[in-house]
Parts: C-alpha cells; structure tokens; sequence
C-alpha cells in the first residue's frame, strides 16, 4: 500500500483474514463494470488492523473498506465518528475513510432483516429466533432483528459465553427484545420453540473445520 492508486478512479476494497473465500471483489467489480463508475474494488488480506494500517490505505488513496472477520469491533474502536448501530452494539462492517477522520457504518444487521422479509417473512411471526456465534456480525444482526420489532424473543448461541451476554445486555437496554445466552447442548432440547436459525460463525470457512455447528436433526422438522 505504500503506491498511490489511480487518482482518476475511486478504489475501494474489502479487508479481513481469510478472504481467499470472498466474493465481494467479484461482485463489485461486475456492478461498477457494469453501470460505468470509475472505481475498483480490491481485497486486503491481513490479520491486522489498526491506526497505522488505516494511515496506509489513507495513503494509498483507499477511500472505503468493507470490514470483515475479524476486524469488525476494531474497525468501530479505530472510527473518529460512527452510526448508531456502530456506537450501541461497538462493531462496523463499513469504514469511510476521509484526509481526517475515519467514519464507520454497521449494514450487517439491515442486510439480514431484509433478506428475511423478502424471503422468510413468516420465520419472524412464528417463534424465537436464534443467532449462532457472537462476533461482529451477530452484533449488528442482533441488534436490528431487535429494533425492528418484528421479534419478541433472541436466543445467543455461542461457544463464547462473555460475549454472547454481553450482546445480550445491548440488546436488552437498547430494544423491547427479550434475549437470553443459550448453550449449544441445551438448543438442541428447546428445538420446537425455534422459528429462525441466523448463523454468524466462521465455521466452514478456508482454514476452519467444515462442520456442521447444527447437527443434520435440527434443521428437520418432525
């Protein structure tokens, strides 16, 4: 990054640690080449992110990052201005960086509502709702599923008990949700009260065990 990019385009990218499995260059690529804009989108893998890394892609003329795993909290802890769900639920996926100041933006959580309302719609209607993992992602999720007011119960499963809880008070304090942190034994027993699975974690990823987090029983209905 220590080049500048071309000055004539706009160049933007994703960064994270894998991204050999992203398609967000691909995508992007297509949409730009596609409708005419004058930008490229690259991929920046690294497994570190902090002031210094966001000074280099400043330099290198980077004016956006989509923030991926794991960089998702430090992304929010490195932004001089940030959204409201950035700032309640300290995770952004979303990073627009300015000569002076970093803005960070958390869409995870719109992304997944919509998606849900176009596809699922009924999931939300019907029972609780449970969201697997909690990192950046789960955040964000939770937090607008909460907000939305289209679900009224938002089970944590995850093998990170601090962290599970502690999206769990956020929500709470920031939403008439009610959620509780479950365990991954005691899910498989409360199975018939769960409408929606959302699964956050990066299992089945390059590098990490294929899984399945779910055994193949739960997902079927009896």
């Amino acid at each position: 990054m220590n080049s500048k990019t071309n000055q004539t385009a706009k160049t933007f990218g994703i960064v994270g640690f894998p991204l050999s499995h992203s398609l967000s260059p691909l995508i992007h690529n297509s949409i730009y080449k596609d409708r005419g804009i004058n930008a490229s989108y690259l991929v920046f893998e690294t497994s570190e992110l902090n002031s210094k890394t966001i000074q280099e892609f400043r330099n290198s003329g980077i004016l956006g990052l989509s923030v991926t795993i794991p960089h998702k909290e430090k992304a929010f802890a490195l932004a001089d201005k940030a959204d409201d769900t950035s700032t309640i639920m300290k995770a952004s996926n979303t990073l627009l960086i300015g000569p002076n100041l970093v803005h960070a933006y958390n869409t995870d959580g719109e992304g997944v509502y919509r998606s849900i309302l176009e596809l699922f719609p009924e999931s939300l209607n019907v029972g609780k709702t449970v969201i697997l993992g909690s990192g950046g992602s789960a955040r964000g999720i939770a937090y607008n599923l909460a907000v939305s007011g289209k679900i009224q119960n938002l089970l944590l499963c995850s093998r990170n008990e601090t962290t599970a809880k502690e999206i769990c008070t956020l929500v709470s304090e920031n939403s008439n949700a009610r959620t509780e942190y479950i365990t991954r034994d005691s899910l498989f027993s409360r199975k018939e009260e769960i409408s929606l699975v959302i699964h956050t974690t990066p299992l089945g990823m390059k590098g990490q065990a294929p899984g399945p987090f779910l055994p193949e029983f739960f997902l079927i209905r009896t």
